[in-house]
């Protein structure tokens, strides 16, 4: 009734918050509770507990989802922590990867070959190369898809070349148009 369907809702920045997130969306939905459709992320730290447990993307019903695992590549613009292919104007510092690339690809393969898709946060240039090489070496070793897009949290910068490839690959470029203000000069 006021015009909100639902929400994507990321787990928090201390280990185990999308679990108890998680908990906390099922003891609303169990009390009839839950008034908004409501799609509910996990952190990388439980990960490999989802998928011991068999866990997929889209478990769960038209009020209470799993969405994917939520991951980070790199930092923000504004503090000169996104990873840049090229470095910071007038610096001399290219920003900073969060992820090493061999801890990025074995979680997004691990991810997909489980069915739970991928939400990467990458803003800088040279990060989201990284996140579409990691999908792509994933998607390439086969196994079923999983049953919601993977999606790059942010994309702000992009390499000419690299912007095919998100339809190549089906990646979701989930942008905030807020970004495009805040953050016009840094970019």
């Amino acid at each position: 009734s006021y015009g909100m369907a639902g929400v994507h809702i990321p787990p928090g920045l201390t280990a185990g918050d999308g679990a108890q997130v998680l908990r906390d969306m099922q003891s609303l939905r169990a009390a009839g509770e839950l008034r908004l459709r409501s799609l509910v992320h996990i952190g990388l730290d439980t990960l490999d507990e989802a998928l011991r447990m068999g866990l997929r993307s889209a478990l769960g019903d038209r009020w209470l989802r799993l969405g994917g695992v939520k991951m980070f590549a790199d930092g923000s613009l504004g503090s000169e922590t996104a990873e840049m292919l090229v470095h910071y104007e007038g610096r001399r510092h290219f920003g900073t990867a969060t992820l090493e690339t061999d801890v990025l690809n074995d979680a997004v393969a691990r991810a997909l070959a489980g069915g739970i898709a991928v939400t990467i946060h990458a803003i800088g240039d040279a990060a989201n190369r990284r996140v579409l090489d990691a999908i792509e070496l994933a998607q390439m070793a086969g196994g079923p898809a999983p049953a919601l897009p993977n999606r790059i949290e942010h994309c702000q910068i992009l390499h000419p070349r690299d912007i095919p490839r998100f339809a190549q690959l089906g990646v979701v470029a989930s942008m905030q148009p807020i970004h495009a203000t805040a953050d016009m000069e840094m970019a």
